[in-house]
């Protein structure tokens, strides 16, 4: 396997943080460049009565289970 770039996904939470050092690690292996990108949830907006837009804060419903590196 010849990975060239890698690309690491990370939401500030431990999980990403342990899924980015592995990413790294494996980086350095083979040598490869890395991307790293940081998620996060876009806050959604409603229109209040005066016209202005208000945050709207929910809960996210999405779990991400499993990481997959692709080559």
């Amino acid at each position: 396997m010849n990975l060239k770039k890698i690309l690491i996904a990370v939401d500030n939470s431990t999980c990403s943080e342990k899924a980015a050092k592995v990413g790294y690690e494996v980086a350095k292996t083979f040598g490869a460049e890395v991307a790293l990108v940081n998620i996060i949830e876009p806050v959604p907006a409603n229109i209040s009565p005066d016209l202005t837009l208000a945050p709207v804060f929910w809960k996210p419903t999405i779990t991400v289970k499993k990481i997959v590196i692709y080559c």
